[in-house]
Parts: C-alpha cells; structure tokens; sequence
C-alpha cells in the first residue's frame, strides 16, 4: 500500500517534470522562430535598400539623358 502510494508520488513528480521540460522546449522553438522571422525581415529589408539604390541609378541616368537632350534643343537653336 506505502509503495504504491510512493510510486503515485514519483509518477506525479517525473510528470510535473516532463511537463516543465515540454514548456521549456515549446518556449525555446517560439524563441528560435521568432529569431528566424527577424532575421528573414532584415534579409528582406536589405534587399530592398539595395533595389531602391538600383532604381535610383537608372533614374538618374534616365533623368540625364533626358536633361542632355533637352538642353541641345534648346540651345543649340540659339547658336
């Protein structure tokens, strides 16, 4: 009878554990998801300064030769 007792006890005790570690384990995959999440927002973050600075460049380039062109229609005319 005491050992049964005794081995509820101990079943209760091992489930309490396992249970904590079972909490512990579901924090630390939360942790490490949210942790991926950041990283793949910075990577996407990143990636779009660099597209923004490559649009730029054509803009200004475009815009260039646009200002180039008009300046030789209306000034070489003048001369």
């Amino acid at each position: 009878m005491i050992g049964a007792i005794a081995n509820l006890i101990t079943g209760g005790i091992d489930a309490y554990k396992q249970h904590g570690l079972n909490k512990a384990n579901a924090l630390k995959r939360q942790d490490e998801i949210e942790q991926e999440r950041h990283q793949a927002q910075v990577k996407r973050l990143q990636s779009g300064d660099e597209q923004a600075a490559d649009l730029d460049r054509v803009s200004l380039k475009d815009r260039g030769l646009k200002d180039e062109f008009i300046l030789l229609v209306v000034f070489v005319p003048l001369i």
